[in-house]
């Protein structure tokens, strides 16, 4: 619940290019009976935190291995959801997670064999 919103995901096989399970639908359904999509989500990516909805989306490149991953967030009242980063193709998200309001994404690097994972603060 977001300031009287359901906010979920829902599973879908529409898009044939992921599987299932690693895709999913975000709705929001408000109070006066609004009722909301928001497209494709990366399946337990869904968080709340400080009022806001984060997600994350990926947006496929042309490289046919890569893909680049949105943040995006949203709020009862918004009319659209806000883009707040973009990883490049070498990184991928690791999670999101809330502590006193405040949002921390993680980011892993696989370089040569070796894998990083950097920590922000939103």
């Amino acid at each position: 619940m977001l300031d009287g919103w359901d906010v979920w995901t829902q599973l879908t096989e529409e898009d044939h290019a992921a599987p299932a399970l690693y895709q999913s639908v975000l709705l929001a359904n408000g109070p006066n009976g609004e009722m909301l999509t928001f497209g494709m989500t990366v399946t337990g990516s869904l968080t709340s935190c400080g009022g806001y909805a984060y997600w994350y989306h990926d947006e496929p490149s042309d490289d046919i291995d890569g893909a680049t991953e949105h943040l995006l967030r949203w709020q009862p009242g918004m009319d659209h959801a806000e883009l707040i980063d973009v990883s490049d193709e070498a990184t991928h998200a690791g999670g999101t997670w809330c502590a006193d309001g405040i949002l921390s994404t993680s980011q892993t690097t696989d370089t040569e064999g070796v894998t990083s994972t950097s920590f922000y603060e939103r």
